[in-house]
């Protein structure tokens, strides 16, 4: 029997940043029948975060916006350790510095 599963930001973002209810929300994904609804409003809140995720890392890591608003991004899937695909040899310093591993695939032409 299908079951359909409407998600807020607050439990969605437990899927990519683990947080108390992580685990719960990842037993409710691993329901194979499961359709997994969300609304557009899930958007804005996902990028409310990493805006001001994004605004640090401008300052921290002296990047430019649109790259540290992919660093924000990248940081929401950290636990599942992704590497980070880039070309851009500022951002995957900051990359790097903050943890991911880091594929740049213009090092190996």
């Amino acid at each position: 029997m299908t079951t359909y599963y409407f998600f807020d930001t607050s439990a969605l973002v437990k899927r990519y940043h683990i947080k108390a209810g992580s685990d719960r929300v990842d037993e409710v994904f691993d329901d194979e029948e499961g359709i997994f609804l969300i609304s557009d409003l899930i958007v804005v809140g996902f990028r409310s975060g990493f805006i001001q995720q994004a605004r640090a890392l401008v300052l921290e890591r002296n990047i430019r916006t649109l790259d540290a608003l992919q660093l924000a991004a990248v940081l929401e899937f950290e636990p599942l350790a992704p590497v980070f695909v880039c070309a851009d040899d500022r951002l995957n310093d900051a990359a790097g510095a903050v943890g991911f591993t880091v594929l740049n695939p213009q090092s190996s032409l």
